[in-house]
């Protein structure tokens, strides 16, 4: 299992990732954009005009083959700044369902494991400490 950082902005993500690349020399893995979202799931997602530019996610690759993680938030009710999710990358299916399981008790899931348009089996639970946990497999083993 691999564990990363995964890192949560009120709309400077992208100015954030732009040093965090220079100061590690690191190289985009991916990034997107709201306005990347599948038009249908939008509304539901809170993106309009106004923050549809914002980072949805985005990864560095490290060159020592970590990594590190992020997003704007079109939620600020969330505490930003000091507020952190633990991604990790499970092998499979078996595995998400298992770690989420285990770390919902005394806790809550926040988002049930579930198919995504992104191609990962993707969930977020917080744990009985108030850890918050994201949790990804491939959907093709």
């Amino acid at each position: 299992m691999q564990c990363v950082p995964y890192l949560f902005f009120a709309g400077n993500c992208a100015d954030a990732f732009a040093l965090y690349k220079t100061v590690f020399g690191a190289e985009y893995a991916e990034c997107n954009t709201y306005a990347d979202a599948p038009e249908d799931m939008k509304e539901e997602m809170g993106v309009h005009e106004g923050n549809k530019d914002q980072i949805m996610h985005v990864s560095l690759n490290l060159p020592d083959g970590g990594s590190i993680m992020g997003s704007d938030m079109l939620n600020t009710e969330r505490n930003v700044g000091n507020h952190m999710v633990v991604s990790c990358n499970l092998p499979d299916r078996e595995s998400a369902d298992r770690v989420c399981m285990a770390l919902r008790e005394g806790g809550a899931i926040t988002m049930p494991l579930q198919e995504t348009f992104w191609q990962s089996y993707f969930g977020m639970v917080k744990d009985q400490y108030g850890i918050q946990w994201m949790l990804h497999a491939p959907l093709k083993p």
